[in-house]
């Protein structure tokens, strides 16, 4: 055997161990041996931050929406009573609300009084100016198709019930860069962007609705809305934003032009009512009714 061949043999051999070493190690990372048909991978580990959180994917170019209701705390706290069925009123609305701002919007979480959507603008999934006013025109007629069925089916006369016209409906809407963050079983959005829509919240507009617009976002005009007026926001963190107000009356809530009927709504609205009711009654236990029964007269 030849010089040449021995060491053709030599790195052929060294090059096969090398690869006998690395599946072994492959196979001790996956924990045993590779399942039949199932290809070994080997996965980039991806640097976490406290908490675990980790980034979902790099920052990208986002509408950012979030709808308000107005009016909310001081409907909350007329009473215990009332308390309880605001709560249950305001979750319908929510609800009504969220379950019209897909495809085109997203919901990444509720906030109280407040939901933040969001889509973006670009790379798969991307959605369009179009595609995001219209979704912001259907919330807001969900918003008040849903209060307008509340209003009608109401049987109920305590001081909540009484108000369900005091809720009122704004909303921010901003464009920026966002970053999405898992935080273990949940995505978080991240960045500049949402400080500001959250800050934005909180402003000088004196309307009752409205839609605030920035002039990141300035391509999105709803258009169930008045001619917008320019404003400028000032907030801790975020300085001077720029910015569009377009106050609108109440938009049709209609089908085809046809108001729909409430009928079934009062039995159903009602019932949610008393169910709410008895999952926040007051849990007396059997020695309170006890003591209670024998505690002397005075």
């Amino acid at each position: 055997m030849s010089t040449f061949q021995s060491i053709l043999t030599l790195i052929i051999v060294s090059g096969v161990a090398l690869l006998a070493v690395w599946a072994v190690a492959a196979w001790r990372r996956r924990g045993g041996p590779a399942v039949p048909g199932r290809r070994i991978t080997l996965r980039r580990q991806v640097p976490r931050g406290p908490g675990g959180t980790a980034p979902v994917g790099p920052a990208r170019d986002t509408w950012l929406v979030m709808p308000d209701i107005t009016g909310y705390t001081r409907f909350l706290h007329r009473n215990h009573f009332a308390e309880v069925h605001a709560q249950h009123l305001v979750t319908e609305l929510l609800q009504a609300l969220m379950a019209a701002a897909p495809p085109a919007l997203t919901v990444a979480k509720v906030e109280g009084d407040a939901v933040l959507l969001f889509a973006s603008t670009e790379g798969r999934g991307a959605r369009s100016v179009e595609e995001v006013e219209q979704a912001l025109a259907h919330v807001f007629q969900a918003f008040y198709r849903r209060r307008q069925d509340l209003i009608r089916s109401n049987l109920c006369r305590c001081a909540t019930c009484r108000h369900i016209d005091e809720l009122e409906l704004k909303a921010v809407v901003h464009r920026g860069p966002v970053t999405n963050y898992r935080l273990g079983n949940f995505i978080e959005l991240s960045g500049m962007a949402v400080i500001v829509v959250h800050r934005l919240l909180k402003n000088s507009i004196r309307h009752r609705r409205y839609v605030l617009v920035t002039d990141a976002a300035q391509a999105i005009i709803p258009s169930f809305a008045a001619t917008g007026e320019s404003v400028e926001e000032r907030g801790p963190d975020i300085g001077a934003i720029g910015c569009r107000v377009y106050p609108f009356d109440l938009p049709d809530t209609s089908d085809g032009g046809v108001m729909r009927r409430s009928s079934g709504y009062a039995i159903r609205d009602t019932a949610g009512k008393i169910a709410a009711i008895l999952r926040n009654r007051p849990q007396v236990s059997r020695h309170q009714t006890s003591d209670s029964r024998r505690a002397p007269d005075r």
